[in-house]
């Protein structure tokens, strides 16, 4: 996959412009900024070179798993979501079908419907 990213910004001409990726916490993504790191290597210094007084290639932006952002709204989904279950909330719609009058359904079960 991190091949097909880097055709991808090679194709578009941008891999100088790389700066960050940001992405949800899955495993696989993380294993995809360290081989696009690996690739942009290749082509790319990843730090200015103090005894030359030039570096042979240009510098690059994208610094590896330094540039690496977890998304903020996966994360606090992930966290909103492990509140509602230790409160053991129902769903809106698991509390309309156990309850006659939909207005009964708890504030934190009406929450869990917007969350989910």
């Amino acid at each position: 996959m991190a091949l097909v990213v880097f055709k991808c910004i090679q194709f578009l001409n941008i891999m100088h412009k790389l700066l960050a990726v940001t992405s949800d916490s899955a495993s696989n993504n993380g294993t995809l900024v360290l081989h696009l790191h690996q690739h942009l290597l290749k082509h790319y210094d990843n730090e200015f070179d103090d005894e030359f007084e030039f570096n042979m290639k240009p510098l690059m932006r994208f610094q590896g798993a330094k540039s690496y952002i977890h998304c903020l709204a996966h994360a606090l989904n992930r966290i909103v979501c492990d509140i509602l279950t230790k409160l053991k909330s129902s769903t809106m719609k698991e509390a309309q079908d156990n309850e006659d009058d939909a207005n009964i359904a708890s504030p934190v079960a009406k929450l869990r419907h917007i969350v989910v």
